[in-house]
């Protein structure tokens, strides 16, 4: 399964961030509706005037598939180094060459904020699609049970595919994936999806600081 994880997140340092990843106690999940995704997977930061700007200082770069790389960055008021995901085919002058020119020295960066749904795991008729034979655990773990949707071929792109899980009620989560061959097979069926909160930083203009 956790290969799965890897291609619907080929930025993984992001996951294992605890920096970036935001809690939500079991019991309030549990016994509260599923959340539309539209109230949670908005920009925090649309209009470029409205962009959050800052000067940190470049440590890595990771390619994660052309068109993505993970940055690694560290800033003067912050004691952590955060990631920030980069699309190289939309940033200007981002490609992994001038990137890695980067690393060392202080970058200008403008970036935006997301809050998005990561799916974990699927279940149909009590088992994972995926063949793990556990369900994730811990405190995080949300679940949300309804028809699967938009799962109707294998991802065939360098960019994951978007699928839904519609609850009875209609109410909705939308989840980034790399669509699998098992995900197809239960498409338009009756599932238990497996997720968690998380915060992604997606770079908008990155340029090197001249001395």
């Amino acid at each position: 399964m956790f290969t799965y994880i890897l291609k619907t997140f080929p930025f993984l340092c992001i996951i294992i961030s605890l920096s970036c990843v935001g809690r939500v106690d079991q019991k309030q999940a549990e016994i509260s509706a599923p959340i539309d995704s539209s109230a949670i997977t908005g920009s925090m930061a649309v209009d470029k005037d409205d962009t959050p700007a800052s000067v940190g200082l470049l440590k890595g770069v990771d390619d994660a598939g052309y068109p993505m790389a993970t940055l690694a960055l560290e800033f003067p008021d912050k004691k952590e180094v955060e990631y920030y995901d980069v699309n190289m085919e939309v940033v200007p002058n981002a490609s992994i060459p001038t990137l890695n020119s980067y690393i060392g020295k202080k970058v200008n960066l403008e970036y935006k904020t997301e809050s998005i749904n990561t799916l974990l795991d699927i279940y149909a008729g009590g088992k994972s699609i995926f063949g793990e034979e556990f369900a994730p655990e811990g405190d995080y773990i949300k679940t949300i049970e309804g028809t699967l949707s938009g799962a109707e071929e294998v991802t065939a792109g360098d960019l994951p595919g978007m699928v839904r899980i519609t609850a009875d009620k209609g109410q909705g989560l939308d989840f980034e994936f790399f669509i699998t061959a098992e995900m197809v097979a239960v498409n338009k069926k009756s599932v238990k999806g497996y997720y968690d909160f998380l915060t992604r930083n997606t770079v908008i203009s990155i340029s090197l600081i001249s001395k």
